[in-house]
């Protein structure tokens, strides 16, 4: 058997389904290119969270930095089905565990059809929970990813997790409790699927 015509016909439905390379979800494609963006020297003078760029098409492919492009596509495939909030924590200057964002594009899952008080219950729970669990990763004192499943609303939703290690000294310039490869922060995705 000729197995050139069957695996070309493969390769051409994979790529205009758009498929992930393969083993590769959305969710963790997306949190690659998080973590990528946070671990990119901050030489232009944006930190954090405010390094992450405008998504769901808010501005033009064309100008988009490489990384931009890559960040907006896992996110447009993620949020057909789901409602999204990217959020950063970490420690600045001491203190406690700070949660960093919210900045709109970020942040979709108060865009859910949801009522006001329902939205506050759930949003309390969530950063709780999201809060604890990111201190567990960021004592973990190593690179680490975990994904949870918690109830957003009396959905199911999923809340990923990774840590961010300083990627030179000019990071721990500001974050001056990270010491030796202790993680810098814990990026967040919470997913809640549109659909009840």
């Amino acid at each position: 058997m000729n197995w050139k015509p069957v695996c070309l016909v493969a390769a051409t439905a994979a790529l205009l389904v758009g498929f992930a390379p393969r083993g590769v979800e959305p969710s963790e494609a997306l949190m690659d290119e998080a973590v990528k963006i946070l671990e990119i020297e901050p030489t232009d003078g944006l930190f954090g969270i405010t390094r992450f760029p405008p998504l769901q098409g808010d501005q033009p492919s064309g100008l988009m930095k490489p990384e931009a492009k890559a960040i907006d596509k896992a996110w447009d495939a993620l949020s057909k089905e789901n409602y999204l909030a990217l959020t950063t924590y970490g420690y600045y200057n001491g203190g406690d565990l700070h949660r960093f964002g919210k900045q709109p594009f970020l942040y979709q899952v108060n865009q859910a059809p949801l009522n006001e008080a329902k939205f506050k219950e759930a949003e309390e729970k969530y950063r709780q929970i999201a809060k604890r669990e990111a201190l567990k990763l960021f004592e973990s004192k190593k690179p680490r990813a975990k994904t949870i499943e918690i109830s957003y609303a009396g959905r199911k939703a999923l809340l990923d997790m990774r840590t961010v290690s300083p990627s030179s000294r000019m990071c721990v310039g500001c974050h001056r409790e990270v010491k030796g490869d202790n993680p810098i922060g814990v990026v967040t995705l919470l997913r809640v699927p549109k659909k009840p």
